[in-house]
């Protein structure tokens, strides 16, 4: 009897261990914002869901199963199943050292082996002591497909050389010569003839000693050639000195400067990537405490409400709770927007970060309102009737818009360089606006052509501060205050010593690659910011600027008070 008893127990125990119950929850992280796409797994099987939107999720398992919720950047989680029911997951952020990250111009591991275009290398050796002046006439016969052929039968005539076919029939099919890490000029010298008339071309090679020519390198693809961008069109030539060679630089010494040129390059291009993923990840809001128990409640939009009477003059407190809420909670979210309009306040400060806000979710005509109430609260200041009229715009009434812009212009003392790019923004109005070149009575041929691939435009809402434009360019120039023209074209204007802006950078011609935009406080060396909190930046990209098919993407970005620069944005062009 005893035996049956202890047989029976050893069952029920069996059964209950092999129970299948239904198990429910919701993954939140440590801040109760729910997890969507959190993978809820029972270990030892293949079973497994996934969370929806509102970090929800419903399983079958066995009693005495473990339950594995994992998510991307958070610890993982496992719990012991003991019953049917409710199990809510809380997920804490893991704490991870970041590794460095390399990003090759070639998308691979630079080896000589696995080049994604042709290279020629050729040692110095193989042109030393060869009966000619013209170090790339001694290349003759040495470089595939390579065409090298002299102006005229003098001596120290010019030199003619294409490595690709030729690109145009009017144009330059001359490549990039990089010297010792250095751009050199390829063109050539025009001297008067001994008689007078008529001129010998001479040749800029002859300033190259051919034995003093360590390696040359000669790279013909596109692809090769995308690191010095429209550049290198034709191909690059990189040529390396004995001289140059020998010099120690901190960046691989054992390398030829060539090779250290381009890595250099790369370096560069990895810094800039490293630099933007970190701006992605985002800063920590001090309302973290707030949103939470904004998530809490029952009724969100009332608690939000009684939070912003305690901290209406912080415009961090509308920006993050909106930012926080507008993925997962939009309508929520768009309450919250829609409440700026009706914020009591005569801070210019808070006021152009709320419109700013407006014009990034594209309510422009909320927008409208309260820069009409910021040209009240500064009548004096030329930025108020600025920022109204390019709002104006937007929503169509483009007769006032350039109505305001011009009686900007009528002001006594006003800066020049600022001063034009006012008529610039009432020439482009014109040049896209039939209604205002009929009110006005202006022909389109009348019209300065101010048209441009790509605009860039910084303004912000503080007085008390100063902050500087830098752009970097696919070929890593710098469009900075000390270096307004880049080679490529692009133009900084307005470099502003008050607060508001605007700072303009202006391209007539976008190349293929990418540009960094970058902005901070121009603060000498030891020099401390003396200002509370955050400045707010309203940056604003034209493409196709003044043109037909223009279009504008407006951002708001926070400049953080502990940083003299800090990356705005990554524009890729394709």
């Amino acid at each position: 009897m005893k035996k049956l008893f202890t047989t029976l127990i050893c069952l029920f125990v069996l059964q209950l261990t092999a129970q299948t119950v239904t198990v429910s929850g919701t993954v939140t992280d440590e801040f109760n914002v729910p997890l969507n796409g959190a993978n809820i797994i029972i270990q030892g099987t293949k079973k497994g869901v996934q969370t929806d939107f509102d970090g929800n999720y419903t399983i079958d398992a066995k009693i005495g199963q473990r339950l594995a919720c994992l998510y991307l950047g958070m610890n993982d989680e496992v719990i012991e199943i003991k019953k049917a029911g409710t199990i809510n997951i809380m997920m804490t952020q893991k704490a991870e050292e970041i590794g460095e990250v390399v990003i090759r111009t070639y998308g691979i591991p630079k080896s000589e082996r696995i080049y994604a275009s042709p290279v020629t290398v050729i040692d110095g050796a193989e042109i030393e002591n060869k009966p000619e002046s013209d170090a790339i006439r001694s290349l003759v016969g040495k470089i595939p497909g390579a065409r090298i052929t002299g102006t005229s039968g003098a001596v120290g005539s010019g030199t003619n050389f294409t490595i690709r076919s030729s690109s145009s029939i009017t144009g330059n099919n001359t490549p990039l010569f990089i010297v010792d890490g250095t751009p050199f000029n390829s063109g050539t010298n025009d001297v008067a003839g001994l008689s007078g008339g008529g001129a010998i071309t001479s040749s800029r090679f002859l300033d190259l000693d051919p034995n003093n020519i360590e390696s040359v390198k000669i790279l013909r693809g596109l692809s090769a050639t995308v690191l010095y961008g429209q550049e290198g069109r034709n191909g690059v030539v990189l040529i390396t000195t004995k001289s140059g060679s020998q010099k120690e630089y901190e960046l691989a010494p054992n390398k030829p400067y060539s090779e250290r040129y381009l890595a250099a390059q790369e370096e560069a291009r990895t810094r800039l990537a490293n630099e933007r993923t970190a701006m992605e990840l985002g800063y920590e809001s001090p309302y973290q405490s707030l949103v939470k128990s904004i998530l809490a409640s029952k009724d969100r939009m009332s608690t939000y409400l009684k939070l912003r009477e305690a901290n209406q003059d912080d415009p961090a407190f509308y920006v993050d709770v909106f930012d926080r809420f507008k993925k997962f909670d939009p309508e929520f979210a768009m309450g919250v927007l829609n409440s700026f309009v009706e914020v009591n306040s005569n801070d210019p400060n808070l006021l152009k970060v709320l419109a700013y806000k407006l014009e990034e979710q594209n309510k422009s005509m909320d927008a409208v309102k309260i820069y009409r109430k910021l040209l009240k609260i500064l009548p004096d200041e030329p930025q108020s009737y600025r920022d109204l009229a390019l709002i104006l715009e937007d929503t169509g009434n483009d007769d006032e818009a350039v109505k305001l812009l011009f009686s900007i212009t009528q002001r006594a003392g006003l800066d020049r360089e600022y001063k034009t790019i006012i008529e610039n923004d009432i020439t482009r109005i014109l040049s896209t606006s039939e209604q205002a070149r009929e009110t006005y009575n202006l022909k389109q041929s009348a019209l300065k052509d101010v048209s441009r691939d790509m605009r860039v435009v910084i303004d912000w809402n503080r007085k008390d501060v100063d902050l500087d434009l830098k752009v970097i360019d696919p070929n890593l120039e710098i469009a900075a205050p000390d270096n307004p023209r880049t080679r490529s074209g692009g133009r900084l204007l307005s470099n502003n010593d008050t607060g508001f802006g605007p700072e303009i950078f202006d391209l007539e011609q976008l190349q293929t690659g990418s540009y960094y935009l970058k902005v901070g406080y121009p603060l000498k060396e030891g020099e401390i910011l003396d200002v509370e909190g955050p400045t707010y930046v309203k940056l604003t990209i034209f493409r196709n600027y003044g043109r037909s098919n223009q279009t504008k993407e407006v951002q708001l970005v926070r400049i953080s008070d502990d940083r003299k620069l800090q990356l705005m944005d990554r524009i890729a062009v394709l």
